[in-house]
C-alpha cells in the first residue's frame, strides 16, 4: 500500500534561528535528492504560504519503504536539527483513505 508523510513547520521569526535553517539547507537538500535517487522516496514536494509556514509532502510506494526511511540514521539527525531550528514541527504518516461502508480506497 502506498504511504505518505506530511512534515509541517513554521520558520522562526528571529534572525539567529532563521540563519540556522538556511545553513541546514546544504545538508537537507542533498539528503532528499539521495533518497529520491535511491528510489526510497517516490515523490517530494514543498509548499509554503506567505507567513513562513512550510509543508513538505513525501510519497512512498509502500509501507516497507516508509519504514526503511524512518529507520535511516541520517533522517534522525536532520529531524533533530530541524526540531532545534524551526517552530511547530510536526510529522504525520498518512495512508490512502478508505470508504467507511465499502472499505475500498477512495480514489477519484
Amino acid at each position: 500500500m502506498k504511504m505518505a508523510m506530511l512534515i509541517e513547520y513554521d520558520n522562526p521569526k528571529d534572525e539567529v534561528r532563521i540563519k540556522k535553517v538556511y545553513e541546514q539547507d546544504d545538508l537537507v537538500t542533498p539528503f532528499w535528492q539521495k533518497k529520491v535517487k535511491e528510489g526510497l522516496v517516490k515523490n517530494l514536494s514543498n509548499w509554503a504560504d506567505n507567513t513562513g509556514h512550510i509543508i513538505i509532502f513525501v510519497e512512498f510506494e509502500s509501507g516497507e519503504k516508509l519504514g526503511k526511511f524512518l529507520s535511516d540514521g541520517d533522517f534522525h539527525q536532520i529531524a533533530m536539527k530541524a526540531a532545534e531550528s524551526v517552530d511547530n514541527l510536526t510529522y504525520r504518516v498518512l495512508r490512502p483513505a478508505v470508504h467507511a461502508q465499502t472499505g475500498k480506497p477512495m480514489e477519484l
